[in-house]
């Protein structure tokens, strides 16, 4: 049985080339050729993309790390332009989260926020599902380890799919009741299917509800898993919250931001006002006690406002 500690989608795991030389870190040269070239763009969105002190660069990795176990080449801003993605465009403009299993008052708090840190971090309509309750002649489960209750990830994306609104750019569902996706694996966090437009992710093994902790760890894994529906890869080459993780303590350290490369990509992809949107995450962060995270946005409007 092989125990899975990382955040699982179904196009990162097969669509990337690893390579087996190991991850040596970017130099300042490679991560500029990342960003691509700016000099053409708006005043703020030079100063957006370009690496500065708010950045940190990605250092090499523990032992037991996500890119020392899974070398990946990584993706510039310029192969994302030409990579293979949907298109956020009429009509398909609305993430949907869908609610699945039994929630506390604390947990249902817990996918509000979600949902109102969404429409923030990718300036984009997002919609609260009513919670739907398990069938058993859709979704199979097992009983695991200690005789918890597990759900079969990939019935649940394949459910998922089966009734997918019209205006929906994702439809992606969120449960407190653990996942595996096939019976050789213990668990999964999460998964996903881009040409599917669904994603599963599981909040059963984040900690208690009432922690900072618990929260925090919600909003990371919600908008790492969405940004892989707008097409952005993992990060190799900042500390970014695209970067993948193969385990609690690795992703705790990854930060909530995006990186001049990946914000780059998600603008390419929704055409915001960048100023705007980190006003928007200030005060988003702020209201929830996120201090280090609002700090971080403040500097960014300041720097954007020169």
């Amino acid at each position: 049985m092989r125990a899975v500690s990382l955040l699982i989608a179904y196009f990162c795991c097969l669509s990337f080339g690893y390579s087996q030389r190991g991850f040596s870190p970017p130099s300042h040269e490679q991560r500029a050729r990342a960003i691509g070239q700016t000099q053409y763009l708006p005043p703020d969105q030079r100063t957006a993309f370009a690496e500065s002190s708010h950045y940190q660069p990605k250092t090499a990795p523990s032992a037991s790390d996500w890119l020392a176990n899974h070398p990946e080449p990584g993706q510039t801003f310029d192969q994302f332009l030409m990579g293979r993605r949907n298109r956020f465009q009429p009509p398909r403009q609305t993430i949907y989260i869908q609610p699945l299993g039994k929630f506390t008052e604390l947990e249902k708090s817990t996918l509000n926020l979600v949902k109102t840190y969404a429409q923030v971090y990718f300036q984009a309509d997002v919609k609260l599902q009513d919670i739907a309750q398990l069938d058993p002649a859709q979704i199979k489960s097992r009983l695991q380890g200690d005789h918890h209750l597990q759900l079969l990830s990939t019935d649940v994306l394949g459910w998922l799919g089966k009734d997918l609104p019209a205006d929906a750019y994702a439809r992606i569902a969120v449960t407190m009741i653990d996942l595996y996706p096939k019976e050789s694996w213990n668990f999964v966090f999460g998964q996903a299917s881009l040409q599917g437009r669904v994603g599963v992710y599981s909040f059963a093994r984040y900690g208690e509800p009432k922690e900072l902790r618990f929260r925090r760890r919600c909003l990371r894994v919600f908008v790492h898993e969405t940004g892989h529906m707008f097409g952005l890869r993992h990060c190799i080459h900042f500390q970014c919250v695209m970067n993948g993780s193969n385990h609690l303590q690795e992703s705790d350290n990854t930060p909530l931001h995006l990186c001049p490369i990946c914000l780059r990509k998600l603008h390419a992809a929704n055409d915001f006002p960048i100023q705007h949107r980190y006003r928007q995450l200030e005060a988003f962060y702020r209201s929830t006690k996120l201090d280090e995270e609002a700090e971080w946005a403040a500097q960014r409007v300041k720097a954007l406002a020169k």
